[in-house]
């Protein structure tokens, strides 16, 4: 297996196994931070929004070039952030008040 494809497989594993069960269902999950990042910034806050967000964290801690000092880290980082786009792409596919 590439390390493309074991990216892709283990974060689907994660946002359909453990960590769905964990923190429920995205929808839920992430419109629950959604309203609180909306109370806190003033503005109104979609669920894709969260996930992108979400995906940027990972995104600006793997630019500070962890795959030369810490590749495990780098790896786990790059899992999260394809989750959380595949996540953030579903999550725009709904309706205005879903």
């Amino acid at each position: 297996m590439s390390t493309r494809e074991k990216v892709l497989k283990t974060a689907s594993g994660y946002i359909t196994g453990p960590r769905q069960e964990s923190y429920g269902p995205p929808e839920i999950n992430f419109k629950k931070i959604a309203s609180g990042w909306s109370e806190i910034f003033g503005i109104k806050i979609t669920n894709s929004q969260v996930a992108l967000a979400m995906a940027w964290v990972k995104i600006a801690r793997m630019s500070h070039d962890h795959a030369v000092k810490d590749f495990e880290g780098f790896m786990d980082s790059g899992v999260d952030c394809a989750g959380y786009m595949a996540l953030a792409v579903e999550l725009a596919e709904e309706k205005p008040g879903d």
